[in-house]
C-alpha cells in the first residue's frame, strides 16, 4: 500500500471508530533535518504512531505535544532547532530547523466524509491538493475549514476564503512541490500537494522481485507482480503488492500489465 494511502486510511478508520487523531506534518525546513517537508505521520489518542517524521527528539516531542493537542482539541505549530552541539548531547545534531504542524482531527461525520473523499482522490491516481485553513495564533489554532482541489477545477470541502482569494490560491498552488503555508489576511492556509501514484510492474516473482517490490512500496509506488507460477506470485511472498496477476506466459505480459486496473479503496 502506498504511504499516503496508508496514512489516509489510518485516519479514516480511526474517525469511523469514533477516535480522534493528530496528523503531524513537516511543513517547512532549513538546513539538514531527518526528513523533508511534506513528511507525515499519524498519532492516535493512545499515542500510538503510524508512519514516521524522522525519529529522535523531533518525533518524540511531537508525540508528547500531540497528547496536549488531543486534550485541548486544538491544532498547533511546533518549531524545532536541530542544533545539538555534540554526539553526547540530548538534542538532535542535524543542524537545521523544522516546523511541524500538529493537526487535530476530531471524529465527526464531516471529517469522516472529507477523509473518505481524500482516500478516493488518492485511489483515483491523479495529482491533487489538500488544503487546511486555520485562524488564531500558532499555539492556539482554530480550524477554519478543509478542502481538496482536484483536477479540472473541482473542489471538495469548504473554504473560509472569499472567491477572489480562492482564485489566487488556485493560481499559487501549482508552484508548490510538496507543502507550503500561505497567508490570506488572518487565515493561515496549509497547502499539501499529493502526487499521482506510479505503478511498478515486476515481470517475474523470483527472489530479486521480493525485495524490489517491498522497497518500491516503501517509497510510494503501487506494486503489481506478474508470474505464471501461483506459488511464486502469492500474498505471502508479496504482502506489499497492490495486485498479483497470474499469467499464462510472458509472451503477452506487457499487454496484460497495460490492461490491469488497480482496484480502488
Amino acid at each position: 500500500m502506498n504511504y499516503a494511502e496508508y496514512l489516509a486510511r489510518t485516519i479514516y478508520e480511526h474517525l469511523a471508530a469514533g477516535m480522534p487523531v493528530v496528523l503531524a506534518s513537516i511543513i517547512s525546513q532549513q538546513g539538514s533535518t531527518p526528513r523533508n517537508s511534506g513528511t507525515k505521520m499519524v498519532i492516535g489518542e493512545d499515542l500510538k504512531i503510524y508512519g514516521t517524521i524522522g525519529g529522535g527528539l523531533l518525533e518524540s516531542d511531537s508525540i508528547q505535544e500531540s497528547a496536549r493537542v488531543i486534550a485541548k482539541k486544538k491544532s498547533t505549530f511546533r518549531e524545532f532547532e536541530l542544533n545539538g552541539t555534540g554526539v553526547r548531547s540530548e538534542n538532535m545534531i542535524c543542524g537545521g530547523k523544522a516546523a511541524v504542524l500538529l493537526d487535530y482531527i476530531a471524529p465527526t461525520s464531516k471529517n469522516s466524509s472529507f477523509f473518505q473523499s481524500f482516500n478516493d482522490a488518492i485511489a483515483g491516481g491523479s495529482d491533487f491538493y489538500s488544503v487546511t485553513y486555520f485562524g488564531g495564533k500558532n499555539d492556539d489554532l482554530c480550524l477554519a475549514g478543509r478542502s481538496l482541489f482536484l483536477p479540472e477545477g473541482k473542489m471538495i470541502g469548504d473554504s473560509p476564503l472569499p472567491a477572489s482569494d480562492v482564485k489566487k490560491l488556485e493560481s499559487e498552488m501549482h508552484n508548490i512541490s510538496t507543502v507550503e503555508m500561505l497567508t490570506f489576511g488572518d487565515v493561515k492556509v496549509v497547502v499539501d500537494r499529493i502526487r499521482r501514484l506510479k505503478t511498478l510492474y515486476c515481470f517475474g516473482a523470483g527472489h530479486v522481485a521480493v525485495p524490489t517490490a517491498h522497497l518500491a512500496s516503501l517509497v510510494g509506488f503501487r506494486v503489481c507482480v506478474l508470474d505464471d507460477r501461483h506459488e511464486f506470485a502469492s500474498s505471502s511472498r508479496f504482502p506489499d503488492a497492490d495486485r498479483l496477476a497470474i499469467i499464462k506466459d510472458f509472451e503477452h505480459a506487457l499487454k496484460v500489465s497495460i490492461s490491469i486496473q488497480t482496484p480502488s479503496l
